[in-house]
């Protein structure tokens, strides 16, 4: 992709796009989600702190349920862990996805608002949440088969959303899920470790910066300690979950430059009819 001048008679405003070198690296990947990230937080960081707080209360409220049941410990087990994990990887799912449109508009230097660029995805909401799911469901089998080596399942958490790709091609190309699930895989085709390693390095540097705000709190009084943990949380989610977004929306692109020779006059074409799509009016009846 190639740096474009800006448009000022764009309904939403334009400014250079950004310039993604095919075939892009670790390090290439790292440095446009840069430009990307910076781009789009401000818009982002809202709707990711609102998620965050969703499934911190989901988290919290499945906790207090568990320790007032009583009877089946495995039951127990299920509202204190397994419906956390579903709730956190569905509902992260969803916002990666959701975050899909506006940052496609940011690589091709459209400056609209969230709103705007999220009502493209209209049509694909359903698909996005199914897409959610079937990762959580994913996610579950992880945990169960990888319960041993729980501390590196942890870590990597972040990664489990999605699945990676596939909420890309729902969101941006309006597939459903089932063909969403064909079109990533297909996209993925000889690259899946590459993009694997890339999105988990990414994920568990993510999990590593919580960990370390986590720890500065510890030492406060714990009156205070919940609090100040609980803020940070949802701070580090809504500033840093939109890099892992903005790194995985980058890697997509890149699986279409390499698979289909996909540049920036093609992603540019496709939002515009996006948004054309959204602000046509309606078809009069003949």
């Amino acid at each position: 992709m190639n740096r474009q001048p800006s448009d000022p008679s764009a309904p939403d405003g334009t400014r250079p796009g950004i310039e993604f070198a095919a075939p892009v690296g670790f390090s290439g990947a790292l440095a446009g989600a840069g430009r990307l990230y910076r781009r789009s937080i401000r818009n982002l960081a809202p709707f990711f702190l609102v998620v965050s707080a969703v499934v911190l209360a989901v988290e919290i409220g499945a906790s207090r349920i568990a320790d007032n049941v009583e009877g089946s410990p495995d039951l127990k087990v299920g509202l204190a862990f397994f419906v956390p994990v579903v709730a956190y990887v569905t509902l992260w799912s969803v916002a990666v996805g959701a975050s899909g449109p506006l940052l496609a508009d940011r690589v091709v230097g459209r400056d609209s608002s969230f709103r705007r660029s999220f009502a493209t995805s209209r049509g694909s909401r359903r698909d996005l949440f199914s897409a959610g799911l079937f990762a959580a469901v994913i996610a579950l089998c992880l945990v169960a088969l990888l319960l041993p080596v729980s501390g590196l399942l942890f870590l990597a958490l972040p990664l489990l959303y999605g699945p990676p790709v596939v909420v890309f091609a729902i969101a941006l190309e309006k597939n459903n899920l089932q063909q969403g699930l064909s079109r990533g895989w297909g996209l993925l085709k000889g690259s899946r470790l590459r993009v694997a390693g890339v999105l988990l390095a990414v994920a568990i540097a993510i999990q590593m910066l919580k960990i370390s705000v986590t720890q500065l709190f510890l030492g406060l009084p714990p009156e205070q300690r919940l609090g100040a943990i609980t803020a940070g949380q949802l701070v580090t989610d809504a500033l840093l979950l939109p890099f892992l977004a903005a790194v995985s929306l980058v890697v997509y692109l890149d699986l279409r430059a390499r698979a289909e020779d996909t540049g920036f006059e093609d992603v540019r074409a496709e939002r515009d009819a996006a948004h054309d799509s959204v602000t046509a009016p309606p078809a009069t009846p003949g």
